[in-house]
């Protein structure tokens, strides 16, 4: 099984804890979604922590799937890793990193690494992947600069 890995890092102008804070707050997740898809937080065990489990309905293209998730990695303001249990990749880790850059800028890196079912056949569809990743991560990191720093 081949892996594929992925980053968009952008530099976001506020201190580290809140862009950490603002990450780990789950009512933030639908104004960083790309308008082309819908995320709807169907369970999620709060405050995250270590271990904690996260079931997502996401649509797009008029078809929803399920993904059942887990925090893999939880150091707060640093670092949030989240690892798909169940997906429509074979596997699936995407680490959240939040570097402060100085006292009132923090760079936002995140970082995807996966796996697509159906290999060798399914890679076939890796650059198609990978453009929507970049497309869905430059509107995250836009939105969030927009959001907090409006």
């Amino acid at each position: 099984m081949k892996t594929y890995y992925f980053e968009h890092t952008s530099l976001i102008p506020v201190k580290q804890s809140v862009l950490f804070d603002f990450h780990t707050d789950t009512n933030n997740l639908p104004s960083i979604t790309p308008p082309n898809t819908k995320v709807k937080i169907l369970d999620i065990s709060l405050p995250l922590r270590h271990n904690s489990p996260i079931s997502l309905a996401i649509t797009r293209m008029g078809m929803t799937l399920n993904w059942k998730l887990h925090i893999d990695a939880y150091q707060p303001p640093m670092l949030i890793v989240d690892v798909a249990d169940q997906s429509p990749f074979h596997t699936f880790r995407h680490e959240h990193h939040f570097i402060a850059h100085d006292e009132n800028a923090t760079l936002l890196q995140d970082h995807v690494q996966f796996s697509l079912p159906f290999d060798p056949l399914s890679r076939l569809l890796v650059s198609f992947v990978m453009a929507d990743l970049k497309k869905m991560f430059i509107f995250r990191h836009e939105q969030t600069k927009k959001i907090l720093c409006s």
